[in-house]
């Protein structure tokens, strides 16, 4: 019988991980299609190798717990009541958490973590607490338990806070959002600096350095909001009001900074803005192809490619023009005289 319970405990423990995962709708981490498959499957590439540790402890303290003396019985009750506690501070985003405690943030600061790591300890502890409570239940002195359950969990969070890099960090990125004109982005940024610090739009600048128009294929003009509230950045308020507007753009304009909230669009033409523009002007019974052909030329006429691929709409447009081979083709079909005429006329 004590076998059989033995097996039933550890079915419990190994099954359990995976039950809590896909309530919570967690995806497995590696391979695998659910978060199911993965921590059953105790495999180096999937989540179920994380459980091992945690399952092999458990079920040695569930050997042992019957002959060891009661202080020590007491001491690893409380110790499971501790791993529980660390599970749970590992599965909190302690950051967000944070953040949501010390400024405006309104939405909820309480969110899990996809952490399997805390997860098996959590569920693996607890089921042995229940399990070790049920042999036996030996008494250890409340501050002696209060100390051993929660002084582990209390100095992980507070390495955890203090060791996080964004919580230390001058500016905290927001959300990015895009206008109804093509390739012009606003990017909201919660800076805990005031506009007018020594430094500030130094270290804004060198803040967006990697997250610039010229390193996002999807934004030729760039207005970055910085605002003091954490909330009006993470929420993408329309009416949220910045403290300072840094405009950017990829093509190389100089960066402008403004007071409040500035417009970085209406005096600047954007790449995709260029291109419709040329297309606009050409003369309407042209041939599409030939269209293409000529703005490609207005464009890439001066224009020096780097070899590198990077994310400037110019370059990538004269990059893979093939003017060349345009021409060619289109000489093929036109003619050549045809298309100088054409070409002339527009």
């Amino acid at each position: 019988m004590h076998k059989a319970m033995l097996f039933a405990f550890a079915a419990v423990l190994w099954v359990a991980p995976a039950l809590v995962a896909g309530m919570l709708g967690w995806p497995g981490i590696w391979g695998g299609g659910s978060a199911f498959g993965d921590l059953i499957v105790p495999a180096p590439i999937t989540g179920g190798i994380l459980h091992v540790p945690s399952f092999v402890a458990m079920l040695v303290l569930a050997r042992i717990y019957p002959s060891v003396p009661d202080n020590t019985a007491a001491i690893l009750r409380a110790g499971l009541v501790a791993a529980a506690l660390l599970g749970i501070a590992q599965l909190i985003d302690l950051e967000r958490l944070y953040l949501s405690l010390t400024t405006d943030m309104k939405a909820s600061g309480f969110r899990l973590h996809q952490n399997y790591i805390g997860l098996c300890l959590l569920t693996d502890a607890t089921i042995g607490w229940i399990w070790l409570t049920a042999l036996r239940r030996p008494i250890l002195a409340w501050p002696a338990t209060l100390a051993i359950a929660v002084v582990p969990a209390a100095l992980y969070v507070a390495v955890s806070l203090a060791t996080s890099e964004r919580l230390e960090r001058d500016f905290v990125p927001g959300r990015p959002g895009y206008t109804e004109q093509r390739g012009d982005g606003i990017f909201w940024i919660y800076t805990r600096l005031a506009p007018d610090a020594p430094g500030f739009r130094a270290a804004a600048e060198a803040f967006m350095e990697n997250m610039g128009p010229d390193q996002n294929v999807n934004v030729q003009d760039l207005a970055v909001y910085f605002t003091d509230s954490l909330h009006v950045a993470r929420e993408f308020s329309s009416d949220g009001q910045p403290i300072m507007t840094l405009c950017l753009y990829e093509d190389g304009t100089p960066a402008t900074w403004h007071a409040g909230r500035a417009d970085c669009f209406s005096a600047h033409e954007n790449f995709s803005e260029r291109l419709e523009r040329l297309y606009g002007e050409l003369p309407a019974e042209l041939p599409r192809d030939v269209q293409v052909y000529r703005v490609g030329t207005m464009i890439c006429a001066d224009m020096v490619v780097p070899d590198r691929y990077d994310e400037n709409e110019a370059t990538n447009f004269c990059r893979y023009a093939r003017l060349d081979e345009k021409r060619a083709n289109l000489e093929g079909v036109y003619g050549e005289q045809a298309l100088e005429a054409m070409l002339e006329d527009e």
